[in-house]
Protein backbone atom coordinates (compact mmCIF):
# COMPACT_ATOMS: atom_id res chain seq x y z
CA UNK A 1 0.00 0.00 0.00
CA UNK A 2 1.65 3.51 -0.71
CA UNK A 3 1.44 6.32 1.56
CA UNK A 4 -1.62 8.34 0.00
CA UNK A 5 -3.46 5.13 1.37
CA UNK A 6 -2.27 4.87 4.33
CA UNK A 7 -2.86 8.36 5.28
CA UNK A 8 -6.95 7.44 4.36
CA UNK A 9 -6.38 4.78 7.18
CA UNK A 10 -5.07 6.60 9.63
CA UNK A 11 -6.97 8.46 12.76
CA UNK A 12 -8.97 11.72 11.53
CA UNK A 13 -7.35 14.80 11.64
CA UNK A 14 -8.44 17.40 14.28
CA UNK A 15 -11.41 19.14 12.65
CA UNK A 16 -13.08 15.75 12.47
CA UNK A 17 -12.56 15.77 16.26
CA UNK A 18 -13.42 18.88 17.37
CA UNK A 19 -16.93 19.11 15.72
CA UNK A 20 -17.34 14.99 16.59
CA UNK A 21 -16.78 15.59 19.78
CA UNK A 22 -19.10 18.79 20.31
CA UNK A 23 -21.98 16.48 19.24
CA UNK A 24 -20.86 13.63 21.62
CA UNK A 25 -19.24 11.26 19.25
CA UNK A 26 -15.81 9.37 19.29
CA UNK A 27 -14.76 8.36 15.94
CA UNK A 28 -13.28 4.84 15.82
CA UNK A 29 -11.97 2.88 13.01
CA UNK A 30 -12.63 3.08 9.23
CA UNK A 31 -15.31 0.69 7.89
CA UNK A 32 -15.97 1.86 4.05
CA UNK A 33 -14.94 4.53 1.43
CA UNK A 34 -16.65 6.02 -1.32
CA UNK A 35 -15.67 8.39 -3.67
CA UNK A 36 -16.40 11.66 -1.50
CA UNK A 37 -15.18 10.84 1.77
CA UNK A 38 -15.13 7.75 4.35
CA UNK A 39 -17.50 5.71 6.78
CA UNK A 40 -16.01 5.35 10.71
CA UNK A 41 -17.83 3.26 13.37
CA UNK A 42 -18.30 5.54 16.03
CA UNK A 43 -19.59 5.87 19.89
CA UNK A 44 -22.10 7.96 20.68
CA UNK A 45 -21.33 8.89 24.47
CA UNK A 46 -24.79 10.66 24.75
CA UNK A 47 -26.79 7.28 24.12
CA UNK A 48 -23.88 5.00 25.04
CA UNK A 49 -24.32 3.16 21.52
CA UNK A 50 -22.17 2.31 18.31
CA UNK A 51 -22.57 3.96 14.94
CA UNK A 52 -21.67 4.41 11.69
CA UNK A 53 -20.90 8.22 10.66
CA UNK A 54 -19.99 8.87 6.72
CA UNK A 55 -17.83 12.36 6.28
CA UNK A 56 -18.11 13.41 3.09
CA UNK A 57 -15.45 16.03 2.06
CA UNK A 58 -17.16 19.15 0.13
CA UNK A 59 -13.58 19.79 -1.79
CA UNK A 60 -13.98 16.15 -3.07
CA UNK A 61 -17.31 16.26 -3.79
CA UNK A 62 -19.29 17.80 -7.37
CA UNK A 63 -21.45 20.85 -6.82
CA UNK A 64 -24.00 18.73 -7.91
CA UNK A 65 -23.94 15.76 -5.39
CA UNK A 66 -23.89 18.43 -3.11
CA UNK A 67 -26.40 20.83 -3.93
CA UNK A 68 -29.18 18.42 -5.22
CA UNK A 69 -28.13 14.62 -4.71
CA UNK A 70 -27.19 14.81 -1.02
CA UNK A 71 -29.96 17.06 0.34
CA UNK A 72 -32.47 14.58 -1.38
CA UNK A 73 -30.84 11.59 0.20
CA UNK A 74 -30.85 12.66 3.68
CA UNK A 75 -34.28 14.22 3.20
CA UNK A 76 -35.36 10.60 1.97
CA UNK A 77 -33.45 8.69 5.05
CA UNK A 78 -35.04 10.79 7.05
CA UNK A 79 -38.74 9.49 6.54
CA UNK A 80 -37.49 5.88 6.05
CA UNK A 81 -38.43 3.76 9.26
CA UNK A 82 -37.97 -0.03 8.61
CA UNK A 83 -36.59 -2.75 10.05
CA UNK A 84 -34.69 -3.74 7.36
CA UNK A 85 -33.19 -0.28 6.38
CA UNK A 86 -30.96 1.12 8.19
CA UNK A 87 -31.55 3.76 10.33
CA UNK A 88 -30.85 7.69 9.22
CA UNK A 89 -30.01 9.67 13.25
CA UNK A 90 -28.92 12.81 12.27
CA UNK A 91 -27.03 15.13 9.43
CA UNK A 92 -24.50 17.88 10.85
CA UNK A 93 -22.74 20.76 8.27
CA UNK A 94 -19.87 22.20 8.75
CA UNK A 95 -17.65 24.95 5.94
CA UNK A 96 -15.48 21.64 4.77
CA UNK A 97 -17.72 18.61 5.46
CA UNK A 98 -21.13 16.91 5.65
CA UNK A 99 -21.21 14.26 8.72
CA UNK A 100 -23.78 11.76 7.88
CA UNK A 101 -24.81 9.54 11.28
CA UNK A 102 -26.57 6.31 11.21
CA UNK A 103 -27.12 2.78 12.38
CA UNK A 104 -24.19 0.41 12.44
CA UNK A 105 -24.64 -2.80 11.10
CA UNK A 106 -21.81 -4.52 13.54
CA UNK A 107 -21.29 -7.53 10.97
CA UNK A 108 -21.35 -5.64 7.68
CA UNK A 109 -23.07 -6.55 4.51
CA UNK A 110 -23.50 -9.19 2.43
CA UNK A 111 -20.59 -8.82 0.34
CA UNK A 112 -18.18 -8.48 3.60
CA UNK A 113 -19.61 -11.56 5.06
CA UNK A 114 -19.20 -13.74 2.22
CA UNK A 115 -15.86 -12.64 1.61
CA UNK A 116 -14.84 -13.03 5.18
CA UNK A 117 -16.62 -16.16 5.74
CA UNK A 118 -17.42 -17.83 2.37
CA UNK A 119 -20.67 -19.24 0.90
CA UNK A 120 -23.47 -19.27 3.26
CA UNK A 121 -26.34 -21.85 3.55
CA UNK A 122 -28.98 -22.23 1.69
CA UNK A 123 -31.39 -21.63 4.58
CA UNK A 124 -29.52 -18.27 5.30
CA UNK A 125 -29.49 -17.15 1.51
CA UNK A 126 -33.00 -17.23 1.67
CA UNK A 127 -33.51 -15.34 4.93
CA UNK A 128 -31.60 -12.49 4.12
CA UNK A 129 -33.57 -12.43 0.25
CA UNK A 130 -36.48 -12.69 1.83
CA UNK A 131 -35.27 -9.41 4.16
CA UNK A 132 -33.92 -7.62 1.26
CA UNK A 133 -37.36 -7.96 -0.84
CA UNK A 134 -39.01 -6.86 2.34
CA UNK A 135 -36.82 -3.71 2.92
CA UNK A 136 -36.79 -2.78 -1.22
CA UNK A 137 -40.71 -3.19 -1.03
CA UNK A 138 -40.98 -0.47 1.36
CA UNK A 139 -38.36 1.34 -0.57
CA UNK A 140 -41.08 0.72 -3.55
CA UNK A 141 -44.26 1.83 -1.43
CA UNK A 142 -42.61 5.62 -0.70
CA UNK A 143 -42.39 5.71 -3.70
CA UNK A 144 -38.33 5.15 -3.85
CA UNK A 145 -36.10 3.52 -6.24
CA UNK A 146 -32.97 2.42 -4.63
CA UNK A 147 -30.02 2.36 -7.50
CA UNK A 148 -26.64 2.01 -6.13
CA UNK A 149 -23.69 3.71 -7.55
CA UNK A 150 -21.71 0.83 -7.74
CA UNK A 151 -22.54 -3.01 -6.44
CA UNK A 152 -25.77 -3.27 -4.47
CA UNK A 153 -24.80 -3.19 -0.69
CA UNK A 154 -27.16 -5.81 1.50
CA UNK A 155 -27.21 -5.40 5.03
CA UNK A 156 -28.74 -7.55 6.90
CA UNK A 157 -28.53 -7.85 11.30
CA UNK A 158 -25.62 -9.66 11.12
CA UNK A 159 -24.89 -9.28 15.25
CA UNK A 160 -24.82 -13.33 14.49
CA UNK A 161 -28.09 -14.22 12.00
CA UNK A 162 -30.48 -12.53 9.75
CA UNK A 163 -33.85 -11.69 12.22
CA UNK A 164 -36.51 -13.75 11.86
CA UNK A 165 -39.46 -12.63 9.83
Amino acid sequence: MGEEAAMVETAPSAPYLSVMDQYGYQLGKVIGHGSYGIVYEAYFTKQKAKVAIKIISKKKASEDYLNKFLPREIQVMKGLHHKYLITFYQAIETTSRHYIIMELAPGGDVLEWIQNSGPCAEPLAGRWFAQLTLGVAYLHSKGIVHRPESQPRCIPPLGSAPQAH
